[in-house]
């Protein structure tokens, strides 16, 4: 590490939201260097000195990436002169700039802070103006401060800027009375930060701040499993572990955090009578119950529908179409024009598509406007396919608002955080929404819609109950049907089933515990032993780039999806990605590439965004007229264009947006020729390869393969032993969530 000190002449760069800026720096022996770094709002005629490294830019030379800085203000007369007409106080310029050094000379800054009536003395300044003159001077010493104050323990400046707009100056001085107060307060004030904080401030392990903000984390990595809300005596022992914490503490500090509105508490009943204090995270909490209230608020509403002309516009869409529904199936498209909340399960080929149909049939002829709504784009654009109507995310219908939020690129922020345009003051303009691939809605996405459905409107909720869960908390699908307040149907006779089809079939078979019928000769289910986890990545290879085009042609880039359990792993996401893209797409003399971290991306690679990016601009590939921007986690894409000396890349998403990233936002992307099932969810592929080898064993679960083997439309090929193959079908168990939806103070 070296230190540099200097003056600044001039900056070059600067991006508020992340801190990061570039600025041009006079050394005290007159020479020239850029400083990069993240840093506070500078301003020529500033004095900075700053810690860290020298390198070398490819096109603009010598440059110092500073770590640490510390900023003070000029003191002789030009510096002074120069910070004042750089732009901090609006309607100062260089002329007025040097009218006030002239009068005040090295005690103008001591006149502007503790004198500033004295600034009004110099002609073309009224009071007025020396009050706000001595207003941005004290607020810039003071976000620079605060910036500073941060940086000593490794605080980015977006983070210490978050803190000052939040509480002023007297950021420094809360976190200096209490590092741990921010903790589950401010977006990215995580425990971690927290901790090192107090461990250079000198606090104890065992002080009261630490073991509230430590409950606090142990809820929110709690919430990342899946969980709503945990036991307090499986919290307890977590904690004790880590802490040391005696019970008595533990409990009184749960009453403090409760005071001050950070959890909530509520007595529940276990499945076997005994009475368990529940510890919910405050938004999780109103999410619940909110999702409750709302519902059965909907449900309460019986909508008045003549059963004579429902029955002779379910004939007419029979006709129409082509097809006979059943009775079962005729009762849920009824259901849904009668019911305030409806809801609708059933694995693949059971006719949940067609059922959507019917209904959006029945309730157009009604007079009813209804929008289509699916967790993630792939799902949505599959639903606006199958339908002929327009269906949108979630997240697209209740349109984001990040006006409020300050966002650095490649954060990600979770629904609880997010704001929506629409919401309870400003509801959907709909009679009804339809909700397909329910079982990947959380708790906070399935709250944030029902704030945006208006009272009176109808709901229809699809989905397949034995999926995997969404992944983040809750299990909302299953608590709702498993209630008995909301009319359901349950579709389990087989519609889309022909005698040269065997996945749906299949996937009924696993989802009961049977094995499923594989490698019929023309049949559309196959399985292959490909004898070691080497010889996987090789056949899945093999099988993307030559067999499974060359016998059914196909292309290997949009066809194909392959799906493992796993991430990490000699056969996880991960190593197949590399061995597919290796394959696929090596590379070769005129393909650009740039590395990403560990990641090389190349032009023509499959990629995946992982993140919910709501400010990321796109627009339509073919008609650049159409724009718009957010870009949601799953959504998938090829790369068109990577231009290295911008440091730009261009992905086309499967549903014609056209998005560039710049080098920051490319961290959010990752290949995609193979994706984890958890990822998988919410879409649907023609041609699916699984592989099972090397699977960690708590993935070894039944409704894990039953989700992998439900993404395809035209053929499964799984890569894996039979023993394989038998221990996850034979593996009904599921991780456990703790929810309490709809379970009247109970929970299992």
């Amino acid at each position: 590490m070296e230190r540099i000190k200097g003056t600044v002449s001039g900056v070059i760069y600067e991006n508020d939201e992340t801190g990061y800026r570039v600025c041009d720096v006079e050394g005290e022996n007159g020479e020239y260097f850029t400083v990069t770094g993240q840093m506070p709002p500078l301003y020529t005629g500033e004095i900075i000195e700053a810690e860290g490294t020298w390198s070398e830019h490819p096109s603009y030379g010598p440059q110092f990436k500073a770590v640490s800085i510390v900023l003070s203000l000029p003191s002789d007369t030009e510096g002074i002169r120069a910070f004042l007409a750089s732009g901090l106080i609006p309607g100062i310029g260089p002329a007025l700039a040097s009218k006030i050094v002239k009068k005040f000379g090295p005690a103008t800054f001591q006149t502007v802070e503790l004198f500033p009536e004295r600034l009004a003395d110099v002609s073309g300044i009224t009071p007025k103006k020396a009050r706000a003159i001595q207003e941005a001077f004290e607020k810039h010493r003071e976000s620079s401060d605060t910036v500073m104050f941060f940086s000593k323990f490794g605080v980015g400046t977006r983070l210490a800027m978050e803190m000052y707009r939040r509480y002023g100056e007297s950021a420094v001085e809360h976190v200096s009375n209490d590092p741990y107060f921010a903790v589950g307060t401010v977006r990215g004030f995580a425990f971690a930060t927290a901790e090192r904080i107090a461990n250079e401030l000198g606090f104890a392990q065992d002080c009261p701040e630490r073991l509230r903000a430590y409950v606090i984390h142990m809820l929110s990595l709690a919430s990342q499993e899946g969980h709503v809300f945990m036991p307090a005596d499986a919290l307890f022992a977590e904690i004790k572990r880590k802490t040391g914490i005696e019970r008595d503490e533990f409990d009184e500090e749960l009453k403090v955090l409760a005071g001050k509105k950070k959890i909530n508490l509520e007595e529940l009943t276990d499945s076997e009578g005994n009475t368990v204090t529940a510890v919910w995270l405050c938004y999780l909490y109103e999410a619940e119950r909110g999702i409750e209230k709302k519902l059965r608020e909907l449900a309460g509403w019986h909508h008045e529908a003549d059963a004579s002309r429902i029955a002779k516009r379910i004939k007419r869409f029979e006709k129409e179409n082509g097809i006979d529904l059943d009775e079962k199936q005729k009762k849920a498209v009824a259901a849904a024009a009668e019911n305030g909340v409806s809801v609708i399960t059933g694995g693949p080929g059971t006719g949940k598509t067609t059922i959507i149909k019917a209904i959006l049939y029945v309730l157009s002829d009604m007079g009813v406007k209804t929008f289509l709504a699916a967790p993630t784009g792939r799902a949505a654009k599959r639903m606006s396919n199958a339908c002929g109507e327009e269906a949108k995310t979630i997240h697209r219908l209740l349109e984001p608002d990040f006006s409020s939020l300050n966002l650095e690129p490649g954060e990600e922020v979770g629904d609880e955080d997010m704001k929506f345009r629409h919401n309870a003051a400003n509801p959907l303009e709909t009679d009804c929404v339809i909700l397909d691939e329910m079982s990947m809605v959380d708790t906070v996405l399935m709250f944030r819609l029902l704030e945006a459905v208006r009272t009176g409107s109808r709901l229809v909720l699809v989905g397949d109950n034995d999926q995997l869960p969404s992944v983040g908390p809750g299990r909302v699908l299953r608590d709702i049907i498993a209630s008995d307040a909301f009319e359901t149907t349950r579709l389990e006779y087989i519609y889309r089933r022909d005698s040269d089809s065997y996945i749906s079939y299949n996937a009924h078979l696993v989802n009961t515990g049977k094995m499923p019928e594989m490698n019929v000769r023309g049949g559309d289910f196959f399985r292959i032993n490909p004898g070691s986890q080497r010889d996987c990545l090789e056949t899945a290879a093999s099988l993307v780039k030559t067999r499974l085009p060359q016998a059914y042609g196909l292309d290997p880039f949009t066809d194909i999806q392959v799906i493992t359990p796993n991430k990490r792993g000699m056969c996880g996401s991960e190593a197949l990605n590399q061995i597919l893209q290796e394959t696929l797409n090596p590379p070769r003399r005129g393909c650009e590439e740039i590395q990403v971290r560990d990641t090389v991306f190349r032009t023509g690679d499959r990629v995946m965004q992982t993140k919910n990016n709501y400010e990321l601009e796109w627009e339509d590939y073919d008609d650049a007229t159409v724009y718009g921007a957010g870009v949601f986690n799953g959504e998938m894409g090829r790369i068109q264009r990577i231009d290295r000396q911008e440091k730009t890349l261009y992905v086309l998403f499967d549903d014609n947006r056209y998005v560039a990233y710049d080098f920051q936002e490319m961290t959010e992307l990752e290949l995609c020729y193979a994706i984890t099932v958890h990822k998988s969810q919410g879409s649907e592929f023609d041609y699916c390869i699984i592989s099972i080898c090397g699977v960690t064993p708590t993935l070894m679960t039944r409704n894990l393969l039953y989700t992998a083997i439900t993404r395809a439309k035209k053929m499964v090929v799984i890569l894996g032993t039979t023993g394989d193959l038998a221990e996850m079908i034979g593996n009904d168990r599921e991780i456990r969530r703790y929810t309490s939806l709809f379970k009247n103070g109970r929970f299992e």
